[in-house]
């Protein structure tokens, strides 16, 4: 799929990044579903990149791919319903699908999925047995919540999906220790999430595994690029457990304790940071790009900035302005990459 190259933003950013928002309109009307439409996720997009500050710190195009991932699956990438999140990892915006997400989606084909956290207190019984009609995996668990006093902790949780086309449901349940392993592989053991409200992690902790074996596939349209040809729009299916969602961010794969965004999607005590000195660097190649453009043209030809470092950026700006407005003859574009080195 491709995705429109927006240079990143510096003084004018807010202007750049609605420029980019509009030119991502038409892609992202190809794709987009019934149940999030190209609009309403624009408007998400601008409120969430002007809100959080780790956002901004991030390349646009990648901001552009985790919204053109959110639009492909429906998903609300806000954290409402826990569908989705938009994180910053490493310079570069993510999207994982919460474990709403899970919950949306299989409702979307059908299917009903329940989650629950049970207390000390509560009865609590997992049978597992196989006769001659199969295996078959059955619950007790009645709630004994009268007095808070006694209700102690989270001892395990469950999840149960269910299906009008199902012969039995499937429930996946996991115990303190299977819940603490995740939380101490977590890039936040400690976050506000798992200390004020562990019975929701335990809840989502379940869900998640339960995703894992769910028979559950998402049909997303995706842009192919036609040699010569018009793109196409073809469809796909994936599996919900190949999306990636809160517990592979936070196993490490992608989880990072300086910058990751709380699992509940919330916003975090984080310093607000200016523009760093890559972003003022392209900032300024972009303004000589309007007072020079021949120099531009002659220094910078088909090259992407955005992907250059500092070092090459400060050296194409000086560039650009020794040449100022002469004409670009006098200087051939080879040479001109030989003594910038790339």
């Amino acid at each position: 799929m491709s995705v429109q190259r927006m240079q990143a933003p510096g003084s004018n950013g807010q202007a750049n990044f609605l420029h980019m928002m509009e030119l991502a309109k038409p892609k992202l009307a190809t794709i987009a579903t019934k149940y999030l439409g190209e609009e309403r996720l624009c408007a998400l997009a601008i409120s969430m990149w002007n809100k959080d500050s780790r956002l901004r710190q991030c390349s646009p195009q990648s901001f552009l791919l985790a919204l053109y991932k959110a639009c492909q699956l429906g998903l609300d990438p806000t954290g409402i319903g826990n569908q989705g999140h938009i994180v910053a990892y490493r310079g570069e915006a993510q999207f994982i699908r919460g474990w709403g997400g899970v919950i949306t989606q299989a409702a979307r084909q059908g299917i009903n999925i329940d989650t629950f956290a049970v207390y000390e207190s509560d009865e609590f019984e997992v049978a597992r047995y196989v006769n001659s009609d199969g295996y078959h995996l059955g619950l007790h668990h009645v709630e004994k919540r009268d007095d808070p006093e006694s209700i102690g902790g989270v001892r395990a949780a469950y999840a149960v999906a269910s299906c009008k086309d199902w012969d039995q449901p499937m429930i996946e349940v996991v115990w303190r220790h299977d819940i603490e392993k995740i939380r101490s592989n977590s890039a936040s053991p400690n976050s506000p999430a798992w200390k004020s409200w562990y019975s929701e992690m335990a809840r989502k902790t379940a869900v998640n595994r339960l995703a894992k074996r769910l028979p559950l596939f998402v049909e997303v349209k995706v842009i192919k690029d036609n040699d010569g040809g018009k793109p196409s729009v073809v469809k796909e299916k994936i599996s919900i457990s190949a999306i990636p969602n809160e517990d592979t961010y936070y196993e490490g794969r992608v989880g990072n304790s300086v910058i990751d965004a709380p699992i509940d999607g919330g916003p975090e005590s984080v310093p607000e940071q200016g523009p760093s000195e890559q972003l003022v660097a392209i900032s300024k190649a972009m303004e000589l790009r309007q007072q020079y453009p021949d120099a531009y043209s002659v220094v910078v030809g088909r090259k992407d900035i955005t992907k250059m470092g500092k070092d090459a950026l400060l050296a194409v700006i000086e560039k650009i302005q020794e040449i100022g407005d002469d004409a670009p003859t006098e200087e051939s574009k080879e040479e001109v990459e030989e003594q910038l080195g790339f």
